[in-house]
């Protein structure tokens, strides 16, 4: 075996290490009741994520897939017993059952400082894998979901711009099309 072929193989078995420890605080994660070590968790996570090369986000992000999904025999059985006695508890149950684990994962990544923007770049890295790979598709619609709620335009202060307006906030707006697409073009 070359040295380059041996870097090679060393280079996948890290990745496969930092891959299995990420998934595995990822469960941790879901399952830790303390705020204080879940935002630990939750940092380690995206900081981990942030190392990864390209070829480790899209493993990351497919590792996210089916382990993630919901339980489809809970699913069933929620169903049936919703369909038997259309009763509010039923339909809890059914809603819990069919929320994907992926979805209180993203919302527990969400915690750590600067989670809200580890997870729009995450996505960001998510969205051009789309095409060549139908199964992360459930993984972007969740993405969406909790996106979706925490952006509502509730929440959003929409103000006029005009020349009265303060010089910092235009200043802002600007500094952030800046970034996006010095991103997108480098």
């Amino acid at each position: 075996m070359s040295t380059e072929q041996h870097g090679e193989t060393r280079r996948m078995s890290m990745l496969r290490d930092m891959l299995s420890a990420l998934v595995s605080r990822g469960a941790r994660l879901i399952d830790s009741r303390g705020e204080t070590s879940g935002v630990a968790l939750a940092s380690e996570i995206l900081r981990g994520f942030d190392t990864l090369d390209e070829q480790g986000r899209k493993d990351f992000l497919t590792m996210l897939g089916n382990p993630y999904d919901p339980d489809t025999k809970r699913v069933g059985q929620a169903a049936d017993a919703y369909r038997e006695t259309y009763t509010n508890e039923a339909l809890a149950e059914l809603i819990a059952a069919s929320e994907p684990p992926r979805q209180e994962l993203l919302r527990r990544l969400n915690l750590a400082p600067g989670g809200t923007a580890a997870l729009v770049h995450m996505r960001e890295a998510l969205l051009p894998l789309l095409r060549d790979n139908p199964d992360l598709k459930r993984v972007d619609a969740d993405f969406g979901r909790l996106f979706t709620s925490w952006f509502n335009r509730g929440f959003l202060v929409l103000r006029h711009i005009d020349w009265e307006t303060p010089a910092h906030i235009p200043e802002k707006d600007h500094r952030i099309r800046s970034r996006s697409r010095h991103r997108h073009m480098g």
